[in-house]
């Protein structure tokens, strides 16, 4: 289920390449979420345990950021207002890019608890800040309280990730 250090530099750079296609352009991460997960998915060899894995961190992602949603703590930008809290379908591809790297390119992240807390707080909340910079998500509380409460959620999140990947590995 380990990719090759090179793969994992592909891995690791195909993500980002996602990434900033959502902060940017929103709608097309859709497609580029797509063949990238696709791609993964054809270098891997047991790709059973995998998708598994992918699947329930993609799905405990999206109720993470569904439910910051709806405790008005974030918006999403561009996004049509249904009054439904889920977030939208490309931010749904955009967790399962972000869950195909766990156990690829982040599985360094997952050394000890402390490394894990640390980098999941500091990787996350970046990363959230990042989009509110660039205008694709609001965050709704001033900047010092979002960056302190989205340091704690992810950091909790990536020692949850730690225990689910020893399931899986």
């Amino acid at each position: 289920m380990r990719l090759s250090s090179k793969n994992k530099l592909v891995n690791a750079i195909g993500f980002q390449f996602v990434w900033w296609t959502a902060a940017v352009y929103t709608n097309w991460a859709i497609l580029i979420g797509t063949l990238f997960v696709l791609l993964h998915f054809i270098f891997l060899k047991n790709t059973k345990k995998e998708f598994y894995f992918v699947l329930i961190v993609s799905l405990i992602g999206i109720l993470i950021d569904s439910t910051l949603t709806h405790l008005n703590f974030l918006k999403f930008q561009n996004t049509f207002d249904s009054g439904l809290t889920w977030i939208p379908i490309w931010m749904m591809f955009l967790w399962v890019a972000f869950a195909s790297t766990i156990n690829h390119s982040l599985s360094w992240a997952f050394k000890n608890l402390f490394l894990c807390f640390f980098v999941g707080g500091l990787g996350g909340s970046l990363s959230y800040i990042g989009a509110a910079k660039m205008g694709t998500i609001t965050l709704l509380l001033p900047f010092d309280q979002s960056l302190l409460i989205l340091m704690i959620v992810w950091g909790f999140f990536f020692i949850l990730l730690n225990v689910i990947r020893k399931d899986f590995n």
